[in-house]
């Protein structure tokens, strides 16, 4: 609910349609808060076909920008392939995009990514590629790995890291260690009928003279969510 990995399927299920509606204590991406640790709404909507094909987007309320140019949405679309190699293994690979689309300033950064992954049980890992990231001309890449374990009926813990660098980066970034970071979070799911609540713990190594914006927007918090889950 609150991330891309959980976002995208876990690999190659029967056709059909699903969609979620909820709302967020606060938005995080990579370890980064979009909403400026404030509450954050969120749609999503995706397709799963027979063939391996899916598709699918989500929309979330942001606060990212500078001074007055700011943006309040962040669009997520995504499309791909699965296929399941055995009763345990699956691979995966697809694009998405990202777009910021109610301010000119803000849609700069909007960027493209390629990825391609694999599960195999519980665990799964996934590889992002950018060559525009957030639309600075600059290669990104982001290793993801994470793991989801059934706690008892209705209840899951789930458990994810992630590593990013950027190749392109200036000196000055290097210097500041700025252009690699890396980050966790681990957490609980529960479904009660078709609604799901969810609590996680999120963090990561960025230092808060690298945090975009403020300081407090990279900071390890605590994130509280609920959706309901169509149909």
């Amino acid at each position: 609910m609150t991330s891309f990995l959980l976002l995208l399927p876990p690999g190659f299920v029967q056709a059909q349609w699903s969609a979620s509606a909820g709302a967020l204590s606060d938005f995080r991406f990579r370890g980064v808060s979009l909403s400026d640790r404030r509450p954050s709404l969120q749609v999503s909507g995706a397709y799963d076909h027979t063939s391996g094909l899916f598709a699918g987007g989500q929309a979330t309320t942001v606060d990212v920008g500078y001074d007055h140019e700011r943006s309040r949405l962040l669009l997520l679309a995504y499309a791909g392939y699965a296929r399941r190699l055995t009763d345990l293994w699956s691979v995966e690979a697809g694009g998405l995009w990202y777009s910021y689309p109610d301010n000119a300033h803000t849609r700069e950064s909007d960027f493209g990514e390629a990825f391609a992954g694999m599960t195999r049980g519980a665990w799964s890992a996934r590889v992002f590629h950018s060559r525009d990231y957030l639309g600075q001309g600059n290669r990104s890449w982001y290793v993801q790995a994470g793991w989801v374990h059934a706690l008892a009926d209705d209840w899951s813990l789930f458990v994810q890291a992630g590593r990013q660098w950027r190749p392109d980066a200036s000196a000055a970034q290097e210097a500041a260690d700025a252009h690699r970071r890396t980050d966790a979070r681990v957490g609980v799911q529960y479904v009660w009928r078709r609604i799901q609540f969810e609590a996680s713990l999120v963090g990561n190594d960025i230092r808060d003279g690298n945090c975009p914006e403020t300081a407090y927007r990279c900071r390890t918090g605590v994130t509280l969510g609920a959706a309901y889950l169509f149909p």
